[in-house]
């Protein structure tokens, strides 16, 4: 619509066409008599045709129609941005000349930039009926009808403006975006197959066009109309942005970013594409990218809420978890009764091994929200960690009551299992993860854990572990999984290298370094040993009970 008034702006200002089939002409002609005349009518200086036009309103007075058309042209050179005076300057045309359909269109202009939706109409209903031919005022009654809902309405109307210039590819257009809006795409791309007829080097009628294709389920046609109006305008943004669209949801994200580039250098006020680009950059794993888009958001509102909520959570990927809970904050005060920011918070104070503060937010979500198993699963990790295993059960269980088989879920009550020593059930999760979620990278390690923990079957184990793909092996929960069998196995050197490769890492587990300790007291290094044992434990709360229900209590015997 916006394209609908400015177009119509152009025309009314300037009395020229600008790019449409024709321009209104001005009711009420003054015949070049005068200096003041021709400088108001045709002036290139604007405040000089101002001031023509005011003085030929004074030596006027007993000519209402060259008086009518000189409020007219100073009320279209003013124009909205000096709306008061340009509506009071309409007011006396049409007073002078009710049936001065220019001054009439104009006004309805002005009232519906300025949101006079009544005003708009009266003057658009009373332009048509002095003027039925005229297709302006139907093209801009329609644009109003489709602001204001009434898109039936609208088709109608620009069904009249096509009646009356069959020949406007603009005005297919426009009535081929009406249907899109209403999701009739057959109808629409009649329209705009027609449009493109009429105009088939028109960069905005084929990017229009490739819309309503790429809705149909017809890709490959849109992604060609998008690269013809690339071709026929690549200065235009819209196709750029349109096809990203396209490209981010089959997953084309590289595709993605060099097209919303291109087009946010032509166009940065699209807000909408800033998040979608910083969307395409998470998932490609450029989180700076990410945040740097997500801020440019929030600078130009920053009460943009998704925008604050999506850096929290690339702020999260980046591990920066104090960035992510300051954002979170902010998502909770921009709506505190949304559950998902007390879930984001609690999340990160949870990865901070913050573990009251994070067990009070997911608290908090839960209230709001009873069936947020990401809350549920979160604060049943916080618990766990925390040494409340009864109370993590509790979590995890009813999250599966909530969404059966939740890979997340899976994974924390395998390991859950482990610590309370039903290595069964630990195993019998493990495989359901497998089963259900083939692509799901935790699962065979996980699998190899389980089944080395449980001890019934190392040769199953040590073909599960061996199994786990090569790209995962250098993973700390991976070498701690193939540790425990190793310790299993009596091959303590071994146990040890893996245990302390896990110690080593960026973000060590407990279970690696207290691991690292039972190997050492198994290899008489008493206060090697002492030493990871004591440290392991307070990095997990949990971990001496776990390694106690695999048999490797602290008091367990050094040969």
């Amino acid at each position: 619509m916006r394209r609908v008034l400015a177009g119509w702006l152009c025309v009314l200002v300037t009395g020229a066409a600008c790019g449409a089939a024709h321009a209104v002409p001005i009711v009420g002609a003054v015949p070049a008599a005068s200096a003041d005349q021709d400088a108001c009518r045709n002036g290139k200086d604007r405040m000089a045709a101002i001031q023509a036009c005011t003085a030929l309103i004074s030596l006027s007075a007993s000519d209402p129609a060259a008086a009518a058309d000189a409020y007219m042209r100073r009320a279209a050179l003013l124009g909205p941005a000096n709306a008061d005076q340009a509506l009071d300057d309409l007011a006396q045309a049409i007073k002078l000349e009710p049936k001065d359909v220019k001054a009439l269109q104009l006004r309805a202009l002005i009232y519906m930039l300025r949101n006079n939706t009544d005003g708009a109409m009266a003057d658009l209903n009373q332009a048509i009926a002095v003027a039925p031919n005229d297709d302006h005022s139907y093209i801009g009654r329609a644009a109003l009808k489709q602001r204001l809902g009434d898109v039936s309405g609208a088709v109608a109307d620009y069904g009249e403006a096509i009646r009356l210039q069959p020949q406007n590819a603009d005005y297919y257009g426009m009535r081929g975006a009406a249907y899109l809006r209403v999701k009739s795409y057959d109808l629409a791309v009649v329209d705009l197959n027609q449009a493109v007829k009429l105009a088939p080097e028109s960069a905005k009628l084929l990017a229009l066009r490739a819309e309503v294709v790429y809705a149909m389920h017809d890709e490959a046609g849109a992604m060609d109309d998008f690269a013809k109006a690339i071709a026929a305008d690549p200065k235009l943004p819209a196709p750029y942005l349109d096809r990203a669209v396209a490209e981010f949801r089959k997953r084309d994200f590289t595709s993605a970013v060099n097209d919303l580039d291109v087009g946010l250098a032509l166009d940065p006020k699209q807000m909408g594409s800033f998040m979608l680009r910083a969307s395409a950059h998470q998932m490609l794993g450029e989180f700076d990218a990410a945040v740097a888009d997500y801020t440019t958001v929030i600078a130009a509102d920053p009460t943009n809420r998704s925008a604050v909520f999506g850096r929290a959570n690339a702020h999260m990927l980046k591990r920066d978890y104090d960035a992510a809970i300051a954002d979170f904050d902010r998502a909770i005060e921009l709506s505190p009764a949304t559950a998902d920011g007390y879930v984001g918070r609690g999340a990160a104070h949870g990865l901070k091994k913050e573990y009251p503060q994070a067990i009070a937010d997911l608290t908090h979500a839960l209230t709001i929200d009873p069936t947020q198993v990401a809350a549920l699963n979160d604060r049943g990790a916080a618990r766990e960690s925390s040494g409340d295993v009864d109370g993590a059960l509790a979590d995890f269980n009813q999250a599966l009551v909530l969404k059966p088989k939740d890979p997340a879920v899976l994974r924390n009550l395998s390991r859950l299992q482990l610590t309370r020593g039903d290595f069964a059930d630990a195993v019998a999760d493990a495989d359901a993860l497998a089963a259900a979620w083939p692509a799901d990278d935790a699962a065979p390690t996980l699998r190899c854990l389980t089944h080395a923990a449980a001890g019934a079957d190392l040769a199953t184990a040590d073909t599960l572990c061996a199994a786990v793909p090569e790209a995962l092996k250098a993973r700390p929960d991976y070498l701690v999984a193939r540790a425990l069998l190793r310790l299993r196995q009596g091959r303590l050197q071994e146990a040890f290298a893996d245990y302390d490769a896990a110690a080593k890492t960026a973000l060590p587990p407990g279970e690696a370094v207290y691991g690292r300790g039972v190997v050492e007291q198994k290899l008489g290094h008493a206060a090697d040993a002492a030493t990871d044992l004591a440290k392991g434990a307070g990095m997990d709360a949990v971990v001496a009970r776990r390694f106690e229900a695999y048999g490797y209590g602290p008091a367990a015997p050094t040969h």
